[in-house]
């Protein structure tokens, strides 16, 4: 330890470093799984909801335009949910 009590990564032996690494990559592969899966499932549902909207709607939108139109809103919705998982990510680090 340093004056300040600050531990440098140096300092510390082979198992306290692949403690700290292997930390860090489960953490990391638990919130890539989890963006992963919750920007499916969102993208899913508001697909799902763009097309009962046009149904019941009668809009009348073609397949394609359907298919764009649910490609776009999933994509945003992908988005939305890797920055929220990722704002937790960086939060569980600390």
């Amino acid at each position: 330890m340093s004056e300040t009590g600050i531990t440098r990564y140096e300092t510390l032996g082979r198992g306290a470093r692949l403690r700290i690494v292997w930390g860090f990559l489960w953490r990391s592969m638990a919130a890539a799984l989890g963006s992963a899966i919750g920007g499916g499932i969102a993208g899913g549902v508001l697909g799902v909801l763009v097309s009962l909207v046009n149904w019941l709607g009668g809009l009348g939108m073609s397949t394609d335009e359907l298919m764009h139109q649910s490609r776009l809103i999933g994509s945003v919705a992908g988005v939305v949910v890797g920055l929220v998982v990722f704002w937790y990510y960086v939060a569980w680090l600390f």
